[in-house]
């Protein structure tokens, strides 16, 4: 099995003559064979290769062996076959591989087989470690002979690469092997040879290029480690010459030593731990603590010191001095000053001074780290927050709760840069002393702390040439506050808003500056406890004068809140303008009925349809009602009609439709005349921060800025360089003006049942797998090539298709070919749940991005089920809408109803279904979020079951996994979604959108 010196592959071809060996020799043609002779004569000249028999495990029936293009059963046995081949030694495999074009190869009557893409794509692997010089001396073995070599290095951070290459090596990779060490699991020991073989070729040849050209090839009896170096300079390929002993020993000593540099490869159960010990006191030594620690648990581990003189260690780890020893020589590799220490037999530890402790964590720490050795280090020493910084503090000019008050972008502020050591604060004549110090490490206060000196230097710098305070608008500020970090001086480590905006900002909490309102008198039912608090808190903000955002979880009863709102103004205010609803127009008659059930006494005017009221004719009797109910469509069309009226309130319902501030839409709505405004959103902020810019445009305008000077100082920093500070500063801006619970807080609502989310992980059938790497394979070609716009409007187009795949080949070929199960494991997987859903007499919501599916999709599950099933999609009418949302509310009604995401998506009402299914995925949270409130909102008396459909090893796996590594900034600021991918390089593209090869339905 070693690949190191002997290399063969499988070429599918189109005749193979095979012998089974178990059948006294008889000679058996096999169907697409071909003799090795007529083979050799097609193979590239440049690379040698020789006709050989080689004796293979290969899954076999009764007929003889399979194919590789045949589908193999998994309970296939395997036997011994002696085969016609080709062998290259892989010096000769290596050379055309790495200086050929290969390419060329394909083309003609040869197609590569599995086993030979792999070793192909291994190669080229381990060429991208020799490029980045992951490679260090070390040995091989051949026939009982030891060779000086090259092997391959590389981390912990490569373990997800090498796994999933071990994961994907075919069976055919294995099949060359001897009777007595036949492992069909053991992918490791083989990919490494290969990686090492290919490692030694390119490490060989570049030092051959520079060797001498006459070079004596006897046998040398120099020690072994001086034999060792020496051949390893030339580049040649000799054995070493020693005793059997001596050689046993150093093979043992430098395989120790790789496999210390390369821990992915291996299971090594102890290894080495460093743990660096500060003194208590300023005077005091620094210790570097020697330990043994397990790798799959670093808690559990041995000191030296037990190591030595424990007994009870000799029996459990028999061999822990030598690892650890052999571990303390390789750390003495990279920081030699160790070697004091090695002096004495039984060494604990490695004594310094503060400077050298310095040293030790700067420079040899990061080294050691990436070979592999554990280095404990005082916690404070990466820890920013404990670490010198600075803070800057930001008071606002007014104190009481009024419109000027409010911080904003462009409001004036006084401002104050302060020195901090975490939670202390540091004088500037101390600051300044320890810039004259010279030391990185320094104790003060019963702790050591760790200091860049320079930076120092730069900040002082900074503030002698900007002022240590002063005054400004908030934005001046804040770019101040880039040019600190683009200056190299120490970080920015807090900002501090100031006591007098903390305290206007607690007036805004229930029972403090605003009293909770009684209920209003016309209103039928009862208000829970943080309705209350709602709707008085949007009472509140509107008497400053000031626009409000209600941004509470969806189902929470936002509409009812604002219904509360309209009444107890009519009540108390007596408006002489009626209020304007602005909604999609999916949630127009959800308004019309919430009004009519709450509040009968207010007056109602739907706006809406070809027979809506004209200029003349709505101004004359809009004033005669409450409320006008219209949708986000309209405001263009009827800009002038909506224009021509002073309206009391303007309430953006689902405001996040105004989230692009530069379209007809969002423009003609910020253009329109009001006393006050109103948002209701469940999401704010859906994409990019830019939304959230646009929805307090709307309410507070200037609030925010220019939409450029809020990239500049909020929007980028926040979203490109994660800047947590200033994500802070932007919360405390925007609170005042945005009130958000979530039904996850038990607190505020305690009768919502469980709602539980899951990730259904389906495979591709091989038709669709076909179907997905062609496209792959010829959009990357375009891709590469392309650039600005059309380069991502080809990435979006790519993703499109591979999404339609996934879903059936039906969806991308649109060809009139049947809707079957079997063509999608989608489907096959959605049928079979469906099937558990309806077994229970339970309801269930598909939702879709695509409505080209839908029909399809309806048409099949009611064949499939014998039910009624609902399709609502964005061509359905305003009648037909309300006809199935009442039937499926109904419930005897039917059991199925399939959304277009975007239809489907809002200010619905169908909490009759406790399933959620999401067929595929919109790969935008916030999106989806709001599709499964359709069901999880107040009126849910079922737990809730969420089922989010994605197809394993493909583009969906793939964005899916890239969302949860930033889900904890989509969390608290900003939501990711498909748009990740556009600017990704071709190389990174192909990684996402490649299949991997549990894709497939075996």
């Amino acid at each position: 099995d070693s690949a190191a010196m002997a290399f063969w592959v499988e070429i599918e071809v189109k005749e193979q003559r095979v012998i089974n060996q178990t059948e006294d020799q008889q000679e058996k043609i096999h169907p697409f064979t071909m003799d090795s002779e007529k083979l050799l004569e097609l193979l590239p000249k440049e690379l040698e290769v020789f006709e050989d028999d080689q004796v293979l495990f290969l899954p076999t029936d009764l007929t003889g062996p399979y194919t590789s293009t045949e589908e193999i059963p998994t309970n296939c046995r395997l036997k011994q076959w002696l085969v016609e081949s080709c062998d290259s030694l892989s010096e000769s495999f290596f050379e055309y591989l790495f200086f050929h074009e290969i390419d060329d190869w394909k083309e003609g009557t040869l197609k590569w087989g599995d086993s030979l893409s792999y070793w192909v794509e291994l190669a080229y692997f381990a060429r991208q470690l020799y490029e980045q010089n992951s490679y260090a001396p070390g040995l091989t073995e051949l026939e009982e002979k030891i060779y000086p070599g090259w092997n391959a290095i590389f981390s912990e951070e490569l373990e997800p690469f090498w796994s999933q290459y071990l994961k994907s090596m075919p069976p055919g990779c294995r099949a060359v092997q001897t009777a007595e060490s036949i492992d069909y699991t053991a992918n490791s020991s083989l990919a490494l040879s290969f990686i090492d073989a290919a490692i030694n070729f390119l490490s060989r040849h570049r030092l051959m290029l520079n060797a001498p050209t006459q070079v004596s090839l006897k046998k040398s009896s120099a020690p072994l480690h001086r034999q060792w170096v020496n051949t390893l300079k030339l580049g040649h390929f000799q054995s070493l010459n020693g005793s059997l002993t001596s050689m046993r020993q150093f093979k043992a000593d430098i395989s120790n030593w790789i496999n210390y540099m390369r821990p992915a490869c291996f299971e090594m159960p102890w290894r080495l731990a460093l743990h660096l010990r500060p003194p208590e006191s300023e005077l005091g030594s620094w210790f570097l603590d020697f330990r043994l620690v397990s790798a799959k648990n670093r808690e559990i581990g041995l000191s030296a010191d037990q190591i030595w003189y424990e007994d009870a260690v000799k029996q459990y780890l028999p061999n822990a001095r030598e690892r650890l020893l052999s571990g303390l020589g390789l750390v003495m590799r990279i920081y030699p000053e160790l070697a004091s220490s090695l002096q004495t037999p039984f060494p604990l530890n490695h004594e310094m001074n503060r400077g050298q402790a310095a040293e030790f964590m700067n420079d040899a720490v990061p080294e050691l780290r990436r070979i592999g050795i554990y280095v404990e280090l005082p916690g404070w020493w990466d820890n920013q927050q404990k670490s010198l910084g600075l803070k800057l503090r930001i008071d606002s000019q007014n104190s009481g709760p009024d419109r000027e008050s409010f911080l904003g972008i462009d409001n004036l502020v006084d401002y104050k840069w302060n020195i901090a050591l975490g939670d202390q604060e540091v004088s500037e004549s101390e600051f300044r002393e320890l810039a004259d110090s010279k030391q990185s490490l320094i104790y003060r206060k019963g702790q050591w702390i760790h200091l860049d000196v320079e930076a120092i230097k730069k900040s002082i710098n900074f503030i002698d040439k900007h002022g240590k305070e002063g005054r400004a608008d908030l934005s001046t500020v804040l770019k101040l506050a880039d040019k600190l970090k683009a200056e190299g001086a120490l970080p920015m480590i807090d900002y501090d808003l100031g006591t007098s905006f903390d305290n206007l900002l607690m007036k805004l909490e229930p029972g403090k500056a605003f009293e909770c309102l009684e209920q209003p008198e016309h209103f039928i039912g009862t208000l829970p406890q943080y309705q209350i608090h709602g709707f008085s808190w949007m009472l509140f903000v509107q008497k400053l004068g000031l626009g409000a955002c209600l941004a509470d979880d969806m189902g929470l009863g936002k509409t009812i809140q604002m219904i509360a709102v309209l009444l107890h103004q009519k009540a108390h205010d007596n408006p002489e303008a009626p209020s304007l609803i602005i909604c999609p127009m999916s949630v127009v008659s959800n308004w019309v009925k919430e009004i009519e059930r709450f509040s009968p006494t207010l007056k109602v005017l739907v706006h809406h349809g070809t027979d809506r009221r004209k200029k003349e004719e709505f101004v004359d009797i809009v004033h005669g009602y409450d409320c006008i109910i219209s949708t986000f469509n309209l405001v263009v069309r009827d800009k002038a009609i909506f224009g021509s009226v002073h309206w009391h309130n303007i309430i953006l319902d689902e405001a996040q439709n105004i989230k692009n501030s530069n379209t007809k839409q969002s423009v003609a709505i910020r253009t329109l005349k009001s006393h006050n405004r109103f948002c209701l959103t469940g999401t704010p902020i859906e994409n990019r921060l830019t939304e959230l810019w646009s929805i307090m445009d709307f309410l507070n305008p200037g609030h925010l800025g220019t939409l450029s000077n809020f990239r500049n100082s909020f929007s980028q920093p926040i979203e490109r360089d994660q800047d947590i500070n200033r994500a802070r500063i932007l919360q405390k801006i925007i609170r005042p003006f945005i009130f958000r619970r979530l039904k996850s807080d038990r607190d505020i609502i305690r009768d919502l049942p469980e709602k539980t989310e899951m990730k259904v992980y389906c495979n591709l059938t091989p038709e669709q797998a076909s179907l997905y790497q062609a496209i792959v394979d010829e959009m990357l070609e375009k891709i590469d090539v392309s650039e600005g716009i059309e380069r991502k409007g080809l990435v979006l187009a790519t993703l499109t298709k591979l999404k339609q795949i996934t879903n059936h080949p039906l969806h991308f070929l649109r060809d009139g070919s049947p809707f079957t199960s079997d063509r999608s494991g989608k489907l096959q997987r959605l049928e079979e749940m469906l099937e558990v859903v309806l077994s229970a007499n339970d309801k269930a919501l598909i939702f879709s991005q695509f409505t080209a599916i839908g029909d399809i999709m309806r048409d099949k599950l009611q064949e499939r089920f014998g039910v009624e099933v609902f399709f609502m999609h964005g061509g359905s009418s305003k009648n037909k809408r309300d006809e199935m949302i009442n039937r499926f509310q109904n419930p005897k009604g039917p059991p199925l109803f399939l959304l277009s995401l975007k239809a489907g998506g809002v200010g619905l009402n169908l909490t009759e279904a406790n399933h959620v299914f999401h067929f595929d995925r919109w790969w935008n949270p916030a999106i989806e979020n709001q599709a499964t409130d359709r069901t999880y909102r107040i009126g849910q008396t079922k737990n809730v079951q969420v089922h989010k459909f994605i197809c394993v090893g493909t583009v969906e796996e793939k964005i899916d996994q890239m969302i949860e590594e930033k889900k904890r900034l989509a969390d608290n600021i900003v939501t990711v979604g498909e748009n990740v991918l556009s600017d990704l390089t071709t190389e990174e593209l192909q990684e996402v959108f490649t299949l991997t090869r549990d894709a497939v339905i075996e």
